[in-house]
């Protein structure tokens, strides 16, 4: 500018888009002089843009493939240099747009919903490049459910068997056997008392014996010292000593 007056002057910048005005203050003020030509310079930054895109991962390899929806409604924070800070959720296409980003690294934290597991890391750092447009795609897997099963059935116990009598259709329990008594036995007579004088009803060496003169029904018998007997009957019949009452039996 020439031929201005001297003194103070105050510069605004209308800062094109997708830059930022980075030598100065926006407004700034330049003193213009007599004595020297005032130069002013002013820079300004290409800013960087992402482009953020969340898909259904359903088979989990890192790439959208066909068939796989894009997920709205994801929760990502986003922080980056001098103090960039912000949470955005995806919008109805899966999609997050980010402009006039300052180059540099920026870190991207999910909020994963849930049922979903994130393929890849979390949180993710990237790098804004001044002028260039980042694509940034992060795919969730499903979890697998497995189906509840049923729960085992609780063994019916096997009830021990039955004590009691078995009685068939019909009928009734079997009677319980009676003893059958000992055939009574028809005594014909006893030894004559005269023939035990010591009345202890053991033999004694000095009784004498009863002979079949005596009674015809009998045959002879006679004592042992050792307590046995010995009859003459049809075999040998071999006892234990000790007291014994004998009866006389018809001799067929």
């Amino acid at each position: 500018m020439i031929g201005i007056p001297f003194g103070t002057y105050t510069f605004t910048e209308t800062v094109p888009k997708q830059y930022r005005l980075t030598s100065h203050a926006n407004p700034f003020n330049v003193v213009v002089d007599k004595t020297s030509i005032t130069y002013v310079f002013v820079g300004n930054q290409p800013l960087g843009k992402l482009r953020l895109k969340k898909y259904e991962d359903t088979n989990g390899n890192g790439a959208q493939d066909a068939g796989e929806q894009t997920m709205p409604g994801v929760q990502f924070h986003i922080t980056g240099p001098e103090g960039y800070d912000i949470t955005k959720n995806t919008n109805s296409a899966g999609l997050i747009k980010l402009f006039n980003l300052v180059p540099g690294t920026y870190t991207v934290t999910e909020t994963v919903p849930g049922g979903y597991t994130i393929v890849g890391a979390n949180p993710r750092i990237i790098t804004i490049n001044p002028t260039n447009l980042t694509y940034l795609n992060i795919g969730n897997l499903p979890n697998v459910v497995e189906p509840e099963g049923s729960p085992d059935p609780t063994p019916t116990p096997t009830p021990s068997p039955s004590t009691e009598p078995t009685v068939e259709p019909g009928g009734s329990p079997d009677p319980e056997s009676t003893p059958t008594p000992d055939p009574t036995l028809d005594p014909l007579g006893s030894l004559d008392p005269s023939d035990d004088p010591g009345a202890g009803g053991l033999g004694d060496p000095d009784d004498p014996a009863v002979t079949a003169a005596d009674d015809p029904g009998v045959a002879p018998i006679s004592f042992a010292d050792t307590g046995a007997m010995q009859a003459a009957l049809p075999g040998l019949l071999l006892m234990l000593a000790g007291l014994y009452t004998f009866r006389r039996w018809q001799q067929a």
